[in-house]
């Protein structure tokens, strides 16, 4: 399955189903006999990702590991609360199908020499932009694998990461930012907008 995320939402005729592919949610077909089932299969997310399943109130966080067909799937799981019950997000991070790399991401080769080009000065900002799902923190986990080196100091950008830390090399600056900033002089700035 390529989904990067599963919504489970309660709604007033039963539970609803959707997938994101490609940035993009599509409904799931489910056959009317599961409606009833409702209630246990959220309570059962909730236990295997050890959330509070009495706790219907507030938003919870949680995290369920998985070992398929030999490789490590990571869900991470958020639980609100909806008009009609409770709704889960099952976000689907596969460690083994990940390629940090700056190849890898698909790039246009002039986009990815420029690309290359910035994350080699010595300061500034990136800024990656696009839906849920489409590569935005593998991207720039991409770029700190492409400048690590031996000669200088490693730490993570400060996001809640999706990928190993294997990328912690090298910092340049190089954050997740929610907010587009304007560049400072001297230094530089750069939208890459991540399709879906």
């Amino acid at each position: 399955m390529r989904a990067s995320d599963v919504h489970i939402e309660s709604q007033a005729a039963g539970i609803k189903i959707r997938y994101r592919i490609d940035g993009i949610l599509h409904a799931q077909p489910i056959p009317p006999e599961m409606n009833r089932f409702q209630a246990a299969i959220i309570s059962r997310l909730k236990i295997m990702a050890r959330l509070n399943i009495a706790e219907k109130r507030l938003p919870q966080d949680g995290r369920i590991k998985l070992r398929v067909s030999g490789r490590e799937i990571d869900v991470r799981v958020s639980v609100l609360p909806m008009l009609h019950g409770e709704g889960i997000v099952m976000r689907i991070l596969d460690k083994g199908r990940m390629k940090l790399s700056l190849e890898g991401l698909g790039m246009a080769p002039d986009l990815r020499a420029q690309f290359g080009e910035l994350i080699r000065l010595p300061h500034g900002i990136v800024l990656v932009t696009g839906p849920t799902g489409s590569g935005k923190t593998t991207t720039l986990y991409s770029a700190l694998i492409e400048i690590k080196d031996e000669a200088t100091k490693s730490s993570r950008p400060k996001t809640r990461s999706n990928t190993s830390s294997k990328a912690s090399t090298r910092f340049k600056s190089i954050r997740r930012l929610g907010s587009h900033l304007p560049p400072r002089s001297g230094r530089f700035c750069v939208t890459i907008p991540m399709s879906s």
